[in-house]
């Protein structure tokens, strides 16, 4: 079975109305006592852009899967949080739907770094009971 750990995700970073250049964004996902790393650099308009993490996983059906997904955005020295959930499923875009399942679409965020974090951050979908915690407001 193949458990897509990360969906394809691309956004756009800014501070109130600018784009934000060069900044570092990394998302790490936790799965089975390990950790899974990808990292890529903002261009001059604020975008970026990460491909799917998949892993191949023999699983019996009484398996659970639960994947720990972290995503940080590093600017000027200060890091923040911008997207944090648990996944429990294995397909492409089952972090925000089951019915999302095209490798093809991307979960698209926008990120301002002016904004705190606060109750308003938190993030339901329909047909899920967990929540998506951070900066990243999911756009599409």
């Amino acid at each position: 079975m193949i458990v897509v750990l990360f969906s394809p995700m691309q956004g756009k970073i800014k501070i109130r109305r600018t784009s934000v250049r060069n900044a570092l964004i990394t998302r790490k996902a936790h799965f089975l006592g390990r950790e899974y790393v990808q990292k890529t650099i903002s261009d001059s308009g604020g975008n970026f852009y990460f491909t799917p993490l998949k892993k191949f996983r023999l699983f019996q059906k009484t398996d659970v899967v639960q994947v720990n997904q972290e995503m940080t955005i590093e600017y000027r020295n200060v890091i923040y949080l911008a997207w944090r959930t648990v996944k429990v499923n294995t397909h492409c875009g089952g972090e925000i739907s089951v019915q999302r399942r095209s490798i093809r679409q991307p979960i698209v965020l926008e990120c301002d770094l002016s904004e705190g974090i606060n109750r308003k951050t938190f993030f339901n979908f329909p047909f899920r009971k967990k929540l998506v915690f951070g900066l990243g407001r999911v756009v599409k």
